[in-house]
């Protein structure tokens, strides 16, 4: 899997950065040269404090004020750049700078931690020798190792965002698809759905790993409860009213066939449990 930060929102260019910071006689070169010194230094893919340990050298975010946007986009195109060319280290320090300068945009902190956990076990397995060469045991850890600053990278942003649902969703995704905990994907997928804004999927998702782990009667139990809250078009099972001679709109097509298609989700589940027809959901 690819993850490629170039497809995101767009981002003000940096030579308009370059340009705005100039204008008012601000220079980066304080920043970025303490930080900078830990990137030569070579440090480590999956050790971040040497960052915040620079930073403290006499630099503080509160010196930034009013150009703290502006100073971590300038700093997540050069870190676009630096991903380019599959520097883990180098990438990962100039990603928690960015974070560190402007904690606000979702997006840097989400987009961060798919680099870290997506794309860097691919650089470092390929590093070490390619796929073929590296030992499944030494492949595993690799991208264990990286999926959990991954994940930790997210566990900070909550302190930022703790009513965020896309990013309790990326820590689940994370565990689906790199350290295969569906317990703890279950968990977290779960959270995402009972976050205000979140579109459902979370909620599939969450029943989803139940499943891949065996606790199928708490996976009917909530999709019980999902089901009653799904909106039911005229006609269609569940409904309270009658079917009209009206044509659905699209919006009420949607509606219906998710409905349609959960219900057909708790009959398997239904079957799965083996649970008699009288003690069958009824809508």
């Amino acid at each position: 899997m690819r993850f490629n930060p170039l497809n995101l929102r767009p981002l003000r260019t940096g030579l308009l950065v370059v340009a705005a910071l100039a204008a008012t006689g601000w220079a980066l070169d304080p920043l970025e040269q303490p930080a900078w010194a830990a990137v030569r230094a070579r440090e480590p893919a999956l050790k971040l404090g040497t960052l915040q340990a620079a930073l403290g050298q006499g630099v503080t975010v509160g010196l930034l004020g009013g150009f703290r946007a502006l100073a971590a986009d300038f700093l997540w195109v050069k870190g676009e750049v630096l991903w380019e060319d599959h520097d883990a280290p180098a990438t990962q320090s100039c990603l928690k700078l960015v974070t560190t300068i402007d904690p606000r945009p979702l997006y840097f902190w989400i987009n961060s931690s798919k680099m870290v956990a997506y794309d860097m076990p691919d650089w470092r397995i390929r590093a070490e020798g390619g796929y073929e060469v590296v030992p499944k045991r030494r492949q595993q850890a690799i991208v264990l190792e990286q999926a959990t600053v991954g994940l930790e990278i997210l566990q900070e942003a909550l302190t930022y965002h703790p009513n965020s649902w896309f990013l309790y969703e990326t820590m689940a995704n994370i565990h689906w698809q790199q350290t295969k905990d569906f317990a703890a994907a279950a968990v977290l997928y779960k959270l995402a759905a009972e976050q205000p804004g979140e579109g459902g999927w979370a909620g599939r998702q969450h029943a989803r790993m139940l499943q891949n782990i065996g606790r199928y009667q708490e996976a009917y139990d909530w999709l019980l409860q999902r089901y009653a809250k799904l909106p039911k078009p005229p006609g269609t099972p569940g409904s309270k009213e009658p079917a009209t001679n009206q044509p659905l709109t699209v919006q009420q097509t949607t509606d219906a066939g998710e409905a349609t298609e959960m219900l057909e989700w708790i009959r398997k589940l239904e079957h799965t449990l083996n649970l008699p027809a009288e003690r069958a959901y009824q809508p």
